[in-house]
């Protein structure tokens, strides 16, 4: 009897040993938030994008399942729900240090950092106001809008802005076109689609042509503490992507018509530091962020 176990034993884990490849990794699960709106397609690109990673990792790190699935809530409702790790366990938002206490960053921007670039939003009737700005002493005169959870907004309060804060990502667009606020900066990916998207604000409303403004404003991949080895697999399935190409084909992909349209080489920008963006953002690797003057975009003629 004792034979016969040993020998049932001994095959069990040779049975292990032949089929282990096949069972050496877990399924990764990446549960992320939905759009805040019906009209809301910011999102689109930091979901393909982890598509992209994790199937570039897959002989590595093995399968994986994606889902979009949990209700849409704020941005800080989402952080209290990724630090849980039960309906989200991944978000792409800009860098704060809050977000950094709380959750696994890395530290690739996922944006190139053209995020930090803003441009506004106005009535038309207002158009000849920001044409005849100089300074960014003026623009501070004048009532920017944003969502108060937003970073860009908390980042824009401290460097003496004078921000009229909302609750709601919508109702911000209707606020400007009644006149609530005199502009509503947005990045340079992100205005072109929501002005189209919104027919009945692109009566009274549109893209001012002239002014910029930039802080670095990093967006990055931020993973549940509680999920430290997806962490690992998306970070370096990120550099992969980098490394092959694929990152700046999907970037250009998504973006290159915006950075057309935004002509930032042709607008007053004005710079200034990000007061909210905590150390170890790798600036020194310029491969890694936009700068209009040096990154290459072909534009139609």
């Amino acid at each position: 009897m004792k034979t016969y176990l040993k020998i049932i034993s001994i095959q069990f884990f040779i049975f292990i040993a032949v089929w282990q490849p096949h069972f050496s990794y877990a399924v990764d699960k990446v549960l992320m938030a939905k759009p805040r709106s019906t009209y809301d397609i910011r999102r689109e690109y930091g979901y393909e994008l982890i598509e992209t990673i994790l199937k570039a990792t897959e002989p590595d790190f093995g399968s994986y399942e994606f889902k979009i699935s949990a209700p849409k809530c704020s941005r800080k409702r989402e952080l209290q729900q990724l630090k849980i790790g039960k309906l989200i366990n991944v978000s792409i938002v800009p860098d704060t240090k809050e977000w950094e206490d709380n959750a696994i960053p890395i530290r690739i921007p996922v944006k190139k950092g053209v995020l930090g670039y803003k441009i506004f939003l106005i009535r038309k009737d207002k158009r000849d106001l920001f044409s005849k700005l100089n300074s960014i002493e003026e623009l501070k005169e004048l009532k920017g809008g944003g969502e108060k959870q937003w970073t860009t907004t908390r980042a824009m309060e401290k460097l003496g802005f004078n921000l009229v804060a909302g609750s709601d990502y919508e109702g911000l667009f209707r606020m400007l076109a009644v006149g609530r606020f005199d502009y509503f900066p947005r990045g340079v990916t992100e205005i072109f689609d929501e002005i189209k998207s919104r027919p009945v604000f692109e009566r009274d409303c549109a893209v001012e042509e002239s002014l910029a403004i930039y802080f670095p404003l990093p967006v990055y991949i931020f993973v549940s503490p509680l999920f430290p080895k997806l962490a690992v697999r998306l970070e370096a399935g990120f550099k992969k992507i980098i490394a092959d190409g694929s990152f700046d084909k999907l970037f250009l992909e998504y973006y290159s018509d915006s950075l057309c349209k935004a002509k930032l080489k042709d607008r007053k920008i004005f710079r200034m530091d990000n007061p909210l963006l905590p150390p170890g953002s790798p600036f020194d690797n310029k491969s890694l962020w936009y700068d209009p003057d040096s990154f290459s975009v072909e534009c139609p003629q």
